[in-house]
């Protein structure tokens, strides 16, 4: 379970931690993940009311979150109660029911705790996903198709350092269709949508990253040069 007031999850999704929170979730090896929303946006959110709805709305449907909203702390408190009681009953009832099979659990507890701590990383492929996930545009497809070929970010630069910006975009956002095309070609084909492939390409081979063009300084108004 995940608890977060609006405002807190206004600033998780500008800062990213919404999608790595919400990817522990996934993998924490449960079956049921609840999300509760306590309260609702307030004037110092970094967000609208609107926008955090969407974005609870987009973790309900495409992650299968249960999702719970109570108005404030006190309305938290007793509904974790009741579902502190819930659990407690249904254990019960399984223990009545089953005692000759002791129950199943998804892992040991110990294994379970070592595999969700927030501060410990499995694997280098494990954080390159992470990685992955916090650049805009790369959702769990496209992050775990690159991760199906390259398990860690130098196997990745290795793959693409050794051409331009606009090869590695060819490269990354290259259709499934071409590849048959091109059956001379042994080099697996992501299929990244441009944008972000143009994206990760100017991250991993880029010298400097691109600079916007700071705004004209000319005066509008010809009368003002003068």
């Amino acid at each position: 379970m995940e608890r977060k007031t609006a405002d807190d999850l206004a600033a998780s999704i500008a800062d990213g931690r919404y999608n790595t929170q919400k990817y522990r979730l996934i993998n924490c090896g449960l079956k049921k993940v609840f999300y509760l929303i306590e309260g609702k946006a307030t004037k110092h959110s970094t967000f609208p009311q609107q926008t955090i709805e969407s974005a609870i709305l987009s973790t309900q449907i495409i992650h299968h979150f249960f999702i719970q909203h109570t108005e404030n702390i006190q309305e938290t408190i007793i509904w974790l109660t009741h579902m502190s009681l819930f659990i407690q009953k249904d254990y019960a009832k399984n223990i009545q029911m089953k005692l000759e099979e002791p129950l199943e659990f998804p892992s040991p507890l110990q294994d379970f705790l070592f595999k969700n701590t927030k501060t410990f990383d499995k694997t280098v492929g494990h954080t390159f996903g992470k990685m992955l996930r916090g650049l805009k545009g790369c959702g769990k497809e496209h992050t775990m198709n690159i991760l199906n070929l390259y398990r860690t970010p130098l196997q990745f630069y290795s793959a693409i350092n050794l051409r331009s910006i606009d090869e590695v975009v060819d490269f990354l956002s290259t259709s499934k269709s071409k590849k048959n095309k091109s059956k001379s070609s042994k080099e697996p084909f992501l299929h990244l949508p441009k944008n972000l492939a143009n994206l990760i390409a100017i991250l991993f081979t880029a010298q400097a990253y691109p600079m916007e063009k700071p705004p004209s300084t000319q005066p509008s108004n010809p009368m003002e040069a003068e």
